[in-house]
């Protein structure tokens, strides 16, 4: 899991030099393979579930997630295939990966253990 997350910190906190560049839209999500979406969601997941903070409400948020994704037995091709329905749609495009997981997975399916989580703690 800490190399996961060493990544994904990486990739989202660090620019990238060389031929590598950030995932900030369709035309760059698109261009990986599906093991690399695989990855990349992988880590999404860790950085949302392991938030970095002290008694902050991320805390509440990530347990959320976490009981939403073991209640529904969400895998991370799942996710991947839950970005990718999103990209379908053209108005989209313009999301990064990160947006657009937040889009079909935080607003929609696990949006009632969201609210289930701040509205009780």
């Amino acid at each position: 899991m800490f190399v996961k997350a060493t990544i994904v910190i990486s990739l989202i906190f660090f620019p990238l030099t060389g031929n590598s560049q950030a995932i900030l839209n369709f035309g760059k999500w698109r261009s990986l393979s599906s093991v690399s979406k695989t990855v990349y969601v992988s880590g999404l997941v860790d950085t949302i579930l392991d938030p970095i903070c002290i008694k902050c409400e991320q805390r509440s948020f990530a347990k959320a997630i976490k009981l939403c994704i073991a209640d529904l037995a969400i895998t991370n091709m799942q996710l991947v295939s839950m970005i990718e329905e999103l990209y379908a749609d053209k108005r989209f495009w313009e999301l990064s990966p990160q947006s657009a997981l937040k889009v079909k997975l935080v607003e929609g399916y696990c949006a009632r253990y969201i609210e289930k989580f701040t509205t009780h703690e």
